[in-house]
């Protein structure tokens, strides 16, 4: 179970493809325990779902390497690795 918060961040979120392609900004809420990271989007469930977000991210980031939850969508880890680059950006990773 991760529950350590770590900080919230905000960042870009494309989802769709072409000209359906949907550009928003979303915080989140990131959580870790060792090497295992959480991250849960806090935008409304009908716009997670309209954008095809998870209610939570779960990813490991070992040697500067993240390695996704299994299953995990390539729009998904386009946000993940946003996650993990604003995080670099505070300096808190």
């Amino acid at each position: 179970m991760i529950t350590n918060e770590l900080a919230s961040v905000t960042v870009l979120i494309s989802s769709g493809s072409g000209a359906s392609t949907i550009n928003q900004i979303v915080p989140f809420r990131v959580y870790r325990e060792s090497e295992k990271y959480k991250a849960i989007p806090l935008i409304e469930e009908e716009e997670r779902k309209k954008a095809d977000l998870p209610s939570e991210f779960f990813f490991e980031f070992i040697n500067h390497t993240i390695i996704p939850a299994k299953g995990t969508k390539e729009h998904n880890l386009d946000a993940i690795r946003n996650i993990v680059q604003e995080l670099k950006m505070q300096e808190i990773i």
